[in-house]
């Protein structure tokens, strides 16, 4: 009884592993493949030179149906916690590995560094 417990308890954490792993992949590609053309612009002209490194930090949580909520992002300045925000706002569904029960949730918290180009 033991054993098949523990094989249980190993293959749902391979799986919620694996789905989290697919996840982190689709959050780096939405957000290199995001359009940083308005954020640049309006950082320059907020005195931004280019080449600046501004960083941000989004935290979210992702429900049991895969939808993001409560999403907050800290940064130096509006426009990049707005856009910040926004991007996490485009992130497609997450799913889980791990059916989870009704009401339950993950938090996520997610770096963001703008790099200000031409």
């Amino acid at each position: 009884m033991k054993n098949s417990i523990l094989l249980l308890l190993v293959s749902l954490t391979i799986n919620f592993c694996y789905s989290q792993g697919n996840y982190k992949t689709i959050m780096s590609e939405t957000i290199k493949n995001y359009d940083y053309t308005k954020i640049n612009e309006l950082a320059k002209k907020m005195g931004y030179s280019i080449g600046t490194k501004v960083k941000t930090t989004v935290s979210f949580k992702v429900n049991d149906k895969g939808e993001t909520f409560d999403i907050t992002a800290k940064g130096p300045e509006e426009i990049f916690i707005k856009e910040s925000e926004k991007i996490v706002r485009s992130l497609p569904k997450m799913n889980f590995g791990v059916p989870l029960k009704k009401g339950q949730h993950f938090m996520f918290k997610l770096p963001i560094t703008y790099n200000i180009s031409e």
